[in-house]
């Protein structure tokens, strides 16, 4: 008997630690295309350097947003997008709510607990080139 026990234990840990390696695998693809998108958020700043480039750059990585990221971080995503054709205090709480919403998705419990995710709707999905909405 104490021989069952100890092989069932050792595949329970063997299935957590698996879901654990899992799920840090995941935590560190999320954060990466967060980064790609993050390190080019100054171009959305009047005057800066590059800013088009960076721009384009940020706008075509947060097109894996939609397979990868929480619907809280798309529609984050696509507040800021729309505020940012303005300017000033719309742009930036925007912006301030896109990085939270990504900083929260990179979270060890977020990527360890996926089944409390939301779907994802038809009018989430904005597809953007440049600062403006092409559809």
């Amino acid at each position: 008997m104490l021989n069952v026990l100890g092989i069932v234990a050792a595949a329970i840990f063997g299935v957590v630690a698996w879901l654990y390696q899992t799920a840090l695998a995941r935590q560190e693809r999320r954060a990466a295309y967060y980064s790609a998108i993050i390190d080019n958020l100054p171009g959305f700043m009047v005057g800066a350097e590059d800013a088009k480039i960076k721009r384009d750059k940020a706008i075509t990585a947060s097109r894996h947003l939609w397979l990868i990221a929480h619907p809280r971080v798309v529609r984050a995503g696509n507040a800021f997008f729309e505020a940012a054709k303005g300017s000033g205090i719309q742009a930036e709480a925007a912006l301030k709510e896109f990085v939270l919403q990504m900083r929260i998705d990179t979270s060890l419990l977020s990527v360890m607990l996926p089944w409390r995710r939301e779907s994802l709707k038809l009018e989430d999905i904005q597809l953007y080139s440049g600062t403006s909405k092409q559809g």
